[in-house]
């Protein structure tokens, strides 16, 4: 779900819950863990 937020398609908002922002907030916090093992993995290939 969090890579097609980043593509464009972001949750819609409304309904009996809005979680849209709570979505937002995680789909921002799998992008941060996903850069941050990236850039683990490329530093132990080096």
């Amino acid at each position: 779900m969090a890579e097609l937020f980043y593509k464009g398609l972001p949750p819609v908002a409304g309904g009996v819950y809005d979680q849209a922002a709570v979505f937002v907030h995680a789909a921002r916090f799998v992008r941060a863990e996903q850069e941050y093992y990236k850039a683990k993995m490329l530093e132990l290939e080096n």
